[in-house]
């Protein structure tokens, strides 16, 4: 088995920043924390690490989840994290870094799909509400009761959020007689605000810009390879279609300032 390390590079060189002392089998998700001091992914057999994300030392790893896969992700507080599993639960973990990164508090199960896997977290409103994507729909959450507060029947496989606008982003893959589709919602009414199909997909990588105006995804255009296609959501036309991959793409990441996206393909390349 192939060993990974998480890395960490300087978006306007290249360079390697920082490698994690710890290696795990796969990482399933990442994400920084709110100030950029540390970095959270999941790894193979459950496992959650926390990593500085200046020396790449391990901060602390959180362990319960029973499921194959898990995502993560920050609370805009950055002291807490959430994370959702293949087990069909969701957790709240809180770290305090006085404390020596002991867990505080764990609420085991704070919502749960029944026996639906987790496959993406977002939090809303400040860290208010939770919203989680699993294979049968899209809920909402209460994010300090774990009290559910809205259901979206759905087949969404993953998700992304823009905060300034409140829009959702989701990809529905190809489900027997129905086509796949990348929709931006309103989470508070349901309403799509705009919507992209293809007649069969299994696969997409996307991102909302922060302001939630444009959206890019990856997309394999005959005759053209692997592309990123960058849209503009109120109007609808395609800005732009970048080219350079040679691999099928994994990820697509919008700067904070919406100017850059950043991309990471199977070609061991990564793009902005």
């Amino acid at each position: 088995m192939d060993w990974l390390s998480v890395f960490i590079l300087d978006a306007q060189t290249g360079e390697i920043l920082v490698k994690s002392d710890r290696k795990v089998d796969v990482v399933d998700c990442l994400r920084f924390s709110p100030d950029g001091e540390r970095v959270v992914y999941s790894g193979g057999c459950a496992r959650i690490v926390v990593s500085d994300a200046r020396t790449g030392a391990t901060f602390c790893e959180l362990l319960g989840h029973e499921g194959e896969k898990t995502t993560v992700c920050y609370l805009p507080d950055g002291k807490r994290i959430a994370s959702g599993s293949g087990d069909g639960t969701i957790r709240i973990w809180e770290v305090d870094s006085d404390a020596h990164a002991e867990i505080l508090q764990r609420h085991d199960g704070l919502a749960r799909h029944e026996e639906d896997p987790i496959v993406d977290l977002e939090f809303l409103d400040v860290g208010k509400r939770l919203l989680s994507v699993s294979v049968g729909g899209v809920c909402i959450w209460d994010g300090q009761s774990g009290i559910r507060l809205e259901e979206f029947a759905t087949v969404a496989v993953s998700s992304r959020y823009s905060k300034f606008a409140r829009r959702c982003a989701q990809f529905c893959p190809s489900f027997d007689e129905r086509p796949a589709s990348l929709e931006i919602w309103d989470p508070r009414t349901g309403e799509v605000a705009w919507n992209f199909q293809w007649e069969e997909r299994s696969f997409c990588s996307f991102d909302l810009s922060p302001n939630g105006r444009k959206v890019g995804f990856t997309d394999e255009m005959r005759g053209k390879g692997h592309v990123i296609r960058i849209f503009d959501v109120s109007a609808g036309n395609e800005l732009a279609s970048l080219k350079g991959h040679d691999g099928q793409i994994n990820d697509v990441r919008f700067s904070a300032n919406g100017l850059y996206i950043a991309t990471a393909s199977d070609d061991h390349t990564v793009r902005i």
